[in-house]
């Protein structure tokens, strides 16, 4: 397996981690627990979907020249960037989504990059 796809699953593993740990709090937090997961799950799919999309990105621009690959991922940063925005515009304007766990969901990508040389020494020794 290339180590690219190993990095990717070991993101996607880490977020899965943080979703968990980001779903407890709501069990105790005293606000519109629907609201709360509908928010964190929105924020935790565009967290996945923007971890698939950087890896087919660097995937794909690998296969590129020099400007072609530049200007490939800098559509989809900015195409990335985009998703994040509407997502949190449509979750002020939707009274049934909690905006704070759908922020807390989008830096569960954030949080996963950090933990994920922990996350690959964990898994690189089995």
């Amino acid at each position: 397996m290339s180590d690219g796809k190993k990095t990717f699953q070991e993101l996607l593993i880490g977020i899965a981690l943080f979703a968990i740990l980001f779903f407890i709090p709501g069990l105790f937090m005293k606000v519109d627990k629907l609201a709360y997961y509908l928010g964190l799950g929105l924020g935790i799919l565009v967290a996945v979907l923007m971890t698939i999309s950087m890896y087919t990105t660097i995937e794909k621009s690998l296969n590129m020249d020099q400007k072609s690959a530049m200007n490939y991922t800098k559509r989809n940063a900015i195409f990335r960037l985009l998703l994040i925005i509407v997502v949190l515009v449509a979750a002020v304007f939707i009274n049934s989504i909690n905006v704070f766990s759908v922020v807390l969901g989008v830096l569960s990508l954030k949080l996963s990059a950090y933990l994920q040389p922990l996350t690959h020494k964990l898994f690189s020794k089995n």
